[in-house]
């Protein structure tokens, strides 16, 4: 989790996010392994933000829902 303080949880999320592409873009190598690479890259932001992992995916669909 960044040290600033201003940034919000959701926005904390996001610029954890965009350093895994296998999440969310499609055409990512890795981005159909969702059992394996991704699932790893999940735990991998969790363990950085200190989260609860049903909380974290949850707030990931919000986020992901709020840019449709």
């Amino acid at each position: 989790m960044t040290d600033d303080a201003s940034t919000s949880v959701e926005e904390q999320l996001i610029l954890q996010v965009k350093q895994y592409p296998a999440i969310y873009d499609k055409n990512d190598k890795d981005y159909k392994d969702r059992g394996g690479v991704v699932a790893n890259i999940w735990t991998n932001i969790y363990n950085n933000m200190k989260v609860d992992y049903p909380t974290l995916t949850g707030m990931w669909l919000i986020c992901v829902l709020c840019l449709l």
